[in-house]
């Protein structure tokens, strides 16, 4: 077939027909594949449905870590998060009916446990929507000692950056308070440098830095962001994260930009913690109307896509962050034989 088509049409002839071949081929093989991405994501996202565990799961940990936000403040709103303590009190009811707990339903209830128990001691009403039956039902059965969120000093929360990984690893957590002092070109070149060790695809590299100095630069990109409302006051200086898309081949590394992107991104925020900087990645799962208006506002490449914005500062005296409890081992690791 192909010797006849190149005596037919000619060898240039048959070079453009097959170039139109493969262009058609890899178009209708990328519409299939985000194609299937968009149903899976319809069928299992908490989007559309809220018909299993995990979902349920999902909004249990999306409220319960709203609340421990709301107790890093350095001053605490009286009756904050009703919505999420109202929303987390249902969820957990509904595991109650129909599921076993584990360690973030546990940590959920752990945290009403602190939320109750603060008001309680400051004499704020709350039994329009936190009755005291709930709260003794919570307590009864809580086995958990941590607070919602942890207080530490400077040198203790930076105490472990020159121990080993795990220690390392472990002392690293999301900080929403800085101090008014900036961060230094000279420090911000070190840090970027640092961490572009980072691997990717077959060495790539696409993942590019945008370093925001300018306040009213950082407000429009916070404001688009919209996570770091209650702290955006302290927030002087961010990171945007992107990558871009020229340096992807293949239809089935359509995504690989994410993957790229968020190890860089760890290695950008373990490298800002050894220089002793706080720092709070703030989620970007955006529309692309939204992508459109960051891209304007930041003079990005139609091909760049913006992985995440990294709140950064540096922090002094009592350093508050949330507990954010980790899942135990035995949720996390499956080892097929």
């Amino acid at each position: 077939m192909k010797y006849l088509l190149k005596k037919v049409l000619g060898e240039s002839g048959f070079d453009f027909l097959a170039i139109r071949f493969r262009f058609l081929r890899n178009l209708l093989a990328l519409f299939k594949n985000f194609f299937m991405d968009m149903c899976l994501y319809f069928k299992h996202s908490n989007v559309f449905s809220s018909d299993s565990f995990e979902k349920i799961e999902a909004r249990i940990i999306l409220n319960y870590h709203g609340i421990e936000k709301g107790f890093v403040h350095d001053k605490i709103r009286p009756r904050f998060a009703i919505k999420r303590v109202k929303n987390l009190i249902s969820d957990l009811q509904a595991i109650d009916e129909r599921y076993q707990h584990n360690s973030q339903t546990t940590i959920a209830q752990k945290v009403l446990i602190d939320y109750y128990e603060y008001h309680k001691k400051n004499n704020i009403a709350i039994g329009d929507y936190f009755s005291e039956e709930i709260y003794n039902i919570f307590k009864s059965r809580c086995v958990l000692k941590e607070k919602a969120f942890v207080e530490k000093n400077e040198a203790e929360y930076f105490s472990d950056v020159n121990k080993t990984f795990d220690l390392f690893s472990n002392s690293r957590k999301s900080i929403r308070s800085f101090t008014n002092e900036r961060i230094s070109e000279d420090v911000i070149k070190e840090v970027v440098d640092l961490a572009s060790n980072a691997p990717s695809v077959c060495n790539r590299q696409p993942a590019r830095v945008y370093f925001i100095n300018n306040k009213v630069l950082v407000n429009k990109v916070l404001d688009l962001q919209g996570g770091l409302t209650g702290f955006q006051n302290e927030i002087n200086q961010i990171f945007v994260v992107t990558v871009d898309r020229n340096y992807f081949y293949t239809i089935g590394e359509r995504n690989q930009f994410y993957i790229d992107g968020g190890i860089y991104l760890m290695n950008l925020m373990y490298a800002l913690h050894f220089k002793k900087i706080g720092c709070c990645p703030a989620n970007w799962g955006k529309t692309v109307d939204v992508d459109k208006e960051a891209q304007k506002i930041l003079n990005l490449k139609k091909s760049e896509k913006i992985i995440c914005v990294l709140a950064v500062g540096y922090v002094s005296g009592n350093i508050k962050y949330t507990l954010s409890k980790r899942r135990p081992l035995n949720e996390i690791l499956r080892v097929l034989e």
